[in-house]
């Protein structure tokens, strides 16, 4: 293949699909590109309404679109920012327990479950803190926290006398774990 000229041009597209470009060469002459678009995270109100529409676990980005006064100049600013969610989604009702997680266990939809099998959801040995996210999500000695952990419970949850339901705490830093956690 020979190559022409080093032209390039970059396209901004803010929503997933597909998309066909046409290139017209200066003899005339043109030819359709398509392309798949997969991982846009389009602009959304607020975090809620992105976190809304998620259906599957992983990595997830939202981008939305707000504002902040400014004390000095007392005028609004508007903003893009982008969020990394670490997603855990149960796809039914939830229950947590002491004697459950004394044994390493949850129940979904009435059926006990190895927590094991659910990606980055722990509990402590004595079955009585459940904890969401992972190291990843946590702030460092240098660095606030980038990501936010999501757990999305599509059913009831329930959680029993003495048990605590919370986000994964720092290991190290114990004094700057701060984060987003959302339990919808």
């Amino acid at each position: 293949m020979k190559v022409i000229g080093q032209n390039s041009q970059m396209f901004k597209v803010t929503d997933n699909g597909k998309y066909v470009f046409r290139i017209k060469a200066s003899n005339g002459r043109s030819t359709k590109i398509t392309g798949d678009v997969t991982n846009a995270a389009p602009l959304r109100d607020d975090i809620l309404s992105g976190l809304a529409v998620i259906d599957t676990n992983g990595n997830k980005m939202i981008r939305v679109r707000g504002t902040t006064e400014s004390s000095i100049t007392e005028e609004t600013v508007y903003k893009e920012e982008v969020y990394n969610f670490n997603v855990i989604r149960i796809n039914g009702d939830l229950e947590l327990s002491t004697e459950l997680g004394a044994n390493g266990k949850v129940k979904i939809n009435e059926v006990e479950t190895d927590i094991n099998e659910i990606t980055d959801f722990a509990v402590s040995t004595d079955g009585k803190t459940y904890s969401v996210g992972n190291q990843a999500d946590v702030a460092t000695a240098s660095a606030y926290a980038k990501n936010g952990v999501v757990l999305k419970i599509e059913g009831d949850l329930k959680i029993g006398e003495g048990t605590t339901l919370t986000a994964v705490a720092s290991t190290r830093w114990i004094w700057r774990t701060k984060r987003n956690v959302y339990i919808l």
